[in-house]
């Protein structure tokens, strides 16, 4: 059902539950899609109803699984020249001429957890959780739910899902986590306050701050620290590890960015200036260019009329429109079949059923200097075979090289997070499908 706010879906839970899908939403074959712009990195959602041919068929259950590729001018390339904190992700890489890799924790942690198969819902997890599989039955969970097949288990109560379903946030983020801890570091908080069970810490900052002073504050300084006339929808809002940046419309107010941050008990928020904040992002942009250009000349594919020779070393340069950065997402649904476990199954045969591909889709201001994902490609079905993620992940489960792999957790549990209208919502652009995508995976 259409509201001002987006799509909503009802039937995807048992109960009478309607989950919010996004304000930009699509029915693509068997697949509703949806995505959720009111943070500066949006949040796809999907949701997939069990097609009733697959009802006698042996499966334990269905979920989401996803893949991704960054793709610089239609060129593949390793995830660390993109950003280097995705080094990690290339232990998910299984042909180095597609760059395609698995959209997943660590081996460290899958091994850690024991996981079955790569389902994207068991991102969800946190760090020292570990859940059996009959809790990803239910609506509710940070990135997604599965549908249970065989044994079916009633609809009754509420919360059980009727659909498999996927959450996951857009990652095009150059920043890490790291590199806002080193922004922070050595300055002291503008406030720490109490956290508040069941809101989000963001939002416990923002009604603090628009209604209460500097702790430091004259007697006769009453002032909130947020002025009043400062709404929701004048702030930009965005993910980075485990803080939450909230960019003021005034450059000149509170150093422009408030800075929040979260134990289980308590919110800490620091003011950074604007100069902190564009040097580093400024610092994150060129040096991403430097290594997109030195890769893509060493594989001879410099994009013709995008390379600038008049500085002292040559380097790309974007023209006004391009979307020079395509981060692919292949997201399919798959059944884990009731089957024999064997090492060649590595737990037993999981089998793609329908997929679509979606990309996020950036491009370069050369006037303010900003990188960003400015529009979504929007979702189409395509071909898919599970034949070497099978295979990557039997070796990821198993062999020493993989010993240790990590990937921060917060990457996919951040979608979980409660998201207001703030200032970039209704800021994507729609792109039309691609007349053809790229192969994903011998079979396909």
């Amino acid at each position: 059902m259409e509201r001002s706010t987006g799509t909503y879906l009802k039937g995807v839970v048992a109960g009478d539950d309607e989950v919010y899908l996004g304000r930009i939403a699509r029915q693509v074959g068997d697949h509703w899609v949806g995505f959720d712009d009111s943070f500066a990195m949006p949040v796809m959602r999907a949701f997939c109803r069990a097609p009733e041919k697959l009802r006698p068929e042996p499966y334990f259950h269905l979920g989401y699984m996803q893949f991704a590729q960054v793709n610089v001018y239609g060129v593949a390339v390793p995830p660390s020249v993109f950003v280097p904190h995705w080094k990690e992700r290339e232990a998910y890489v299984w042909d180095e001429h597609t760059q395609q890799y698995l959209d997943f924790m660590g081996p460290a942690e899958a091994r850690a957890r024991d996981v079955s198969a790569p389902f994207y819902a068991f991102n969800g997890q946190q760090r020292k959780e570990r859940l059996r599989e009959e809790a990803y039955y239910y609506h509710g969970r940070p990135n997604g739910s599965l549908l249970q097949i065989n044994p079916f288990v009633p609809e009754t109560g509420t919360g059980l899902s009727r659909c498999a379903s996927i959450v996951c946030e857009v990652d095009l983020e150059l920043l890490s986590g790291a590199d806002v801890a080193e922004l922070v570091k050595g300055w002291e908080p503008l406030v720490v306050i109490d956290r508040k069970t069941g809101e989000e810490p963001y939002r416990t900052a923002l009604t603090h701050l628009r209604a209460n002073p500097l702790p430091d504050a004259e007697p006769e300084d009453t002032d909130p620290v947020i002025d009043e006339i400062v709404g929701d929808s004048d702030i930009v809002a965005r993910v980075i590890g485990e803080y939450v940046l909230l960019e003021m419309p005034d450059p000149e107010h509170l150093g422009s960015t408030l800075c929040v941050s979260a134990t289980t008990t308590k919110i800490t928020v620091h003011a950074l200036s604007a100069y902190d904040v564009k040097s580093a992002r400024d610092r994150a942009v060129a040096e991403m260019w430097d290594r997109l250009y030195d890769h893509l000349a060493s594989v001879n594919s410099l994009p013709a009329g995008r390379v600038d020779k008049t500085g002292d070393l040559p380097c790309l340069r974007p023209r006004p429109g391009d979307f020079a950065v395509e981060l692919r997402y292949t997201t399919v649904l798959a059944g884990l079949a009731r089957r024999t476990v064997t090492r060649s199954t590595g737990g037993g045969r999981r089998e793609a059923l329908s997929a679509f591909t979606w990309s996020a889709l950036a491009q370069f201001d050369e006037v303010s200097g900003d990188f960003g994902l400015t529009a979504i490609r929007l979702p189409a079905e395509v071909g898919f075979s599970m034949d070497p993620v099978s295979k990557m992940w039997l070796d990821v489960k198993t062999m020493s090289r993989y010993d240790g792999l990590s990937i921060d957790l917060s990457h996919f549990t951040r979608a979980a997070i409660a998201r207001d209208g703030f200032a970039s919502r209704g800021g994507l652009r729609e792109v039309r499908p691609l007349d053809t995508v790229m192969s994903t995976g011998s079979g396909t």
